[in-house]
């Protein structure tokens, strides 16, 4: 979608509720009613460089970097991408997004995004580091794409602007609680998709204490700085620790003990590049937050549909809310 045509110029209209006239974009600027966002590259601007890294504070800045590095790095859609964006959308009619405008809060690379674009009318995607930039790159060949950088949990974007978003591994690296943020971000559309780590709640006993021990490897390499000793680390553990946890899966599989084994289910079939970019993501990352079916299904009016996938990854699940809100639905809580 070519920046200032007449197609994005509406979808930044929806957005932003305001009129088309009021929408224009003069060289590398673009001006919204009163306000004027810098244009880099394809790529929206909300904030300026310093500000984004000073409200960025609310989600760590070691984070913001560390995405920003992850993304560069790991920059390619793999292969096997394609049934990963399976397993996320099987709760969704793509289908039925034909109309849709849909956001992506959270885009990373824009992985999911390149798959799901053929299927909706328009496609936003949002983040926080400069991997938003990858993503542009990756979509060069959109035409129904428009990318912003800015802070998720704080889009000047106005309610119930868009159809479906969706936000996948993303919310339970801030270091505000998840939960709420996620009932908040439901204010720009009826339907939302979420990923957020799980608290092993479905898992045998004895995940949690390895978890733990994980916890503490991760906080300890979350440490370091160089990106080169990063990239070399995660390689050593795709090949020294995910590669024989998938191994011994494949054993004891015949025995229908695979869902005891940690790692195998998720990362059965998975070439090494992608082993790699998940070690990366995984224990370079300072701040994780897992939640609980039970803690998911709190989080939410009763009044509001929650469906859960019963597959992996855990959890990812639909949250759908009454098209009209009441008063007391609509406030967010703090």
């Amino acid at each position: 979608m070519k920046v200032g045509g007449r197609e994005w110029n509406q979808v930044v209209a929806r957005l932003f509720g305001t009129s088309l006239e009021e929408v224009r974009v003069n060289g590398s600027t673009l001006n919204v009613s009163n306000h004027q966002y810098r244009i880099e590259h394809g790529v929206v601007l909300l904030d300026s460089e310093e500000v984004a890294h000073e409200t960025v504070r609310g989600t760590a800045e070691d984070v913001r970097r560390s995405f920003s590095e992850e993304w560069k790095t790991y920059r390619h859609i793999l292969p096997e991408h394609d049934a990963e964006f399976s397993a996320y959308f099987d709760l969704v009619d793509l289908e039925s997004l034909q109309s849709a405008l849909v956001i992506d809060l959270g885009c990373g690379s824009g992985r999911w995004s390149a798959k799901l674009a053929r299927y909706c009318q328009a496609i936003v995607l949002v983040d926080f580091s400069d991997a938003i930039f990858v993503a542009r790159e990756n979509m060069a060949d959109a035409d129904n794409a428009i990318f912003f950088r800015g802070d998720v949990t704080n889009l000047p974007f106005v309610d119930s602007s868009v159809d479906l978003f969706f936000s996948l591994g993303v919310l339970h690296h801030l270091d505000q609680r998840c939960l709420p943020v996620a009932r908040n971000l439901m204010r720009i559309g009826p339907r939302g998709l979420f990923y957020l780590y799980y608290a092993l709640d479905n898992r045998p006993w004895y995940f949690k204490p390895i978890l733990r021990g994980v916890t503490q490897v991760r906080l300890v390499l979350g440490r370091v700085e160089s990106e080169r000793a990063r990239r070399r680390i995660s390689r050593l553990l795709a090949i020294g620790v995910y590669r024989p946890m998938v191994a011994l899966g494949r054993i004891v599989e015949r025995l229908g003990l695979n869902t005891a084994v940690p790692l195998f289910e998720t990362y059965c079939g998975k070439s090494n590049s992608r082993i790699e970019q998940d070690a990366y993501d995984r224990f370079f990352t300072s701040i994780e937050q897992r939640v609980s079916r039970r803690d998911i299904q709190d989080a939410f009016p009763l009044t509001w549909r929650i469906a859960f996938s019963e597959s992996e990854p855990y959890w990812h699940f639909l949250v759908e809310r009454p098209m009209e809100l009441d008063s007391l639905e609509h406030r967010l809580i703090k």
